[in-house]
């Protein structure tokens, strides 16, 4: 993207990358999501993520989340659970 000003206007462009740039920025993306995926600080949050359940800040749920991230099959678990209680909202299955 290009950004440019003239006196009182504001002027952009897109430039569309070629096929190999473009591929260049699709292996960026895929080396950083690998890493988020693999590195000990993120990889639980990139499980969760890819999971599609939906993010809870408060509090409580915080700590929970932490208490889960034991060992990824603790994790893998409480995402399954999560899973579930939120499916059983959905379909007001109380």
């Amino acid at each position: 993207m290009s950004l440019s000003q003239n006196k009182n206007k504001s002027h952009f462009t897109f430039l569309t990358p070629n096929e190999l740039e473009f591929a260049a920025i699709c292996s960026v993306f895929d080396s950083f999501d690998n890493f988020l995926g693999s590195d000990s600080m993120t990889k639980y949050g990139m499980l969760y993520i890819k999971s599609g359940n939906p993010v809870i800040f408060d509090d409580d749920t915080k700590s929970t989340y932490l208490n889960a991230m034991k060992s990824e099959k603790d994790f893998n678990e409480f995402i399954e659970y999560m899973e579930q209680q939120f499916n059983d909202a959905l379909n007001m299955d109380w």
